[in-house]
C-alpha cells in the first residue's frame, strides 16, 4: 500500500510536469454537464441537483457497467484457459515474472481486494516482488480502465499515462527485488 502511495503520487507529478495545466479531457465541461434550469416560487432560477444528482448516478452505472462486466469475462477466460506450466517457466526470472504479473494485472484486474485473491493463487509460481508488482500495477491501470480512460480522455494523455504508470512501476519493483537480494 505504501509502494502503491508513493508511486501514484510519483506518477502525478510526473504527468503534470509534462501536461502542465493544459486540459486533457475530450469534451470542455460545457459540453458534459447538460443543467436543467427550474424556476422557483419567487421567479429565481434554480438548478434541481437532486434530480441531477440522480441521472448522473444511472448514467455511470449503465455507462461503467459494461467495462465491469467486460473486465470480469476476460479475468474468468484467463483463469480457465491459462497453462500453469508455461507460467512456472516464467516465473523463475526477476524480470519476466514481474513484466508477466504486470501483465496478468492489466488483463485480470477486477478490483484491490480480489486482485489480492487471485495474487495468493500465483504465489507459488512467482516472486514476492512480481505479486506487488500485481497488487500495485492492477488497481492503476487495467484493461477496463484503459476503455474507460480512451472514452473520456484526449489518446496523447492516455499513451503517456500508460507508459508512465508502466515504466515506473516496474522500475519500483525491480529496485524492491534489487533490495531485498542485498
Amino acid at each position: 500500500m505504501g509502494l502503491a502511495f508513493i508511486l501514484s503520487t510519483l506518477i502525478g507529478a510526473i504527468l503534470y510536469i509534462i501536461f502542465k495545466n493544459k486540459d486533457q479531457l475530450r469534451w470542455t465541461k460545457e459540453e458534459l454537464v447538460g443543467q436543467k434550469v427550474v424556476i422557483n416560487s419567487l421567479g429565481q432560477k434554480k438548478m434541481n441537483r437532486l434530480k441531477q444528482t440522480m441521472y448522473h448516478a444511472a448514467d455511470e452505472f449503465f455507462l461503467m457497467g459494461k467495462y465491469l462486466i467486460l473486465g470480469a469475462f476476460v479475468a474468468s477466460l484467463f483463469q480457465t484457459l491459462l497453462d500453469r506450466d508455461v507460467l512456472l517457466a516464467i516465473g523463475s526470472n526477476e524480470m519476466s515474472s514481474s513484466a508477466v504479473m504486470m501483465a496478468f494485472a492489466y488483463l485480470l484486474s477486477l478490483c484491490s481486494e480480489a486482485d489480492a485473491f487471485v495474487a495468493a493463487s500465483f504465489s507459488n509460481t512467482f516472486s514476492t516482488g512480481s505479486l506487488v508488482a500485481f497488487l500495485v500495477y492492477g488497481p492503476m491501470l487495467d484493461l477496463k480502465n484503459t476503455f474507460m480512460l480512451f472514452a473520456f480522455f484526449k489518446v496523447r494523455f492516455v499513451m503517456v499515462f500508460m507508459i508512465v504508470v508502466t515504466i515506473t512501476v516496474f522500475i519500483s519493483v525491480m529496485a524492491l527485488q534489487f533490495g531485498q537480494v542485498l
